[in-house]
């Protein structure tokens, strides 16, 4: 998994799978993660997130290529 582009408000991101896994499972470990890493280094943020939110919606895009 590579950063490809990070923007105000979303991330670019190039992920290889062998096609095991969902793009959607993907994603959400990748939101999940790095929301507890954000979290702990940024602890003081943590009360000004909606909880029902945190820091990622729902939302996502995805493109596959091969």
């Amino acid at each position: 998994m590579s950063l490809l582009w990070l923007a105000p408000d979303h991330i670019h991101v190039h992920v290889d799978s062998d096609g095991e896994r969902s793009v959607e499972t993907m994603v959400q470990d990748i939101k999940r993660f790095s929301e507890n890493a954000i979290l702990a280094r940024f602890v003081d943020i943590k009360g000004k997130l909606d909880k029902k939110i945190g820091i990622w919606d729902a939302a996502y895009f995805s493109e596959t290529i091969g």
